[in-house]
């Protein structure tokens, strides 16, 4: 019997159950005024606070692959230039050069033509004078072999 009576005050609505539940409503009311409303405000701001910052870093990183790009294309370019520089300074520099072995090679090729035209001269001179002197002592030994006399 004690279970039957104890099934059927189970079964009995209790007043203080309502009193429980309608407490409890009441409770969810109030918890989503005071708390969950602001807490979730809190939340979104703080998810809108955070994509914006990462928008904003992104943004911040495309500016700056930007401004890498254009800095690398600049030193290329400036690179680029101070080799065209070089190559324009070094031709010039080979052309001078080449101007200046020509000129000496030139100064040489005189120096060489007037040295043989000098040493031609000397050598016709020499063949005179050998000649006259060969003449002379042909008519020393002559005038020896013919007894003292000299020749005419």
């Amino acid at each position: 019997m004690y279970l039957l009576s104890s099934a059927t005050e189970a079964l009995t609505l209790n007043p203080s159950v309502a009193l429980v539940a309608l407490v409890f409503i009441l409770f969810h009311f109030i918890m989503s005024r005071l708390l969950y409303r602001p807490l979730m405000g809190v939340l979104k701001e703080r998810e809108a606070r955070t994509e914006g910052k990462r928008a904003a870093a992104a943004k911040s990183l495309e500016e700056y692959d930007v401004l890498l790009r254009r800095y690398e294309n600049g030193i290329k370019a400036a690179r680029q230039e101070g080799y065209s520089q070089m190559d324009a300074v070094r031709r010039e520099a080979l052309e001078r050069q080449t101007q200046r072995l020509a000129a000496a090679n030139a100064e040489m090729r005189n120096r060489v033509e007037r040295a043989i035209t000098e040493i031609d001269d000397q050598r016709v001179e020499l063949r005179r004078s050998l000649a006259d002197e060969i003449q002379e002592f042909a008519r020393l030994i002559a005038a020896q072999i013919l007894g003292g006399r000299r020749p005419a």
